[in-house]
């Protein structure tokens, strides 16, 4: 993980955050945690769970506003 990585974390965060999407801002919450104590072994399974957030987030969008 680079440092563009982790501002990618946190822009994920709070546009979380600003949009109500709790699971995704949690999820982006624990990945940036993990990426300032450095536990890097942590990092990437926190990453999927961003992944899993941002795919339920779209699944409800697609939902809630058909196309």
């Amino acid at each position: 993980m680079n440092r563009y990585d982790f501002v990618y974390i946190l822009d994920v965060k709070g546009a979380a955050r600003l949009v109500g999407a709790q699971q995704l801002a949690s999820a982006a919450t624990e990945a940036e945690a993990a990426a300032k104590q450095s536990d890097w072994a942590q990092v990437l399974p926190l990453c999927a769970d961003i992944e899993t957030a941002v795919e339920r987030l779209r699944l409800h969008v697609d939902q809630r506003y058909p196309a």
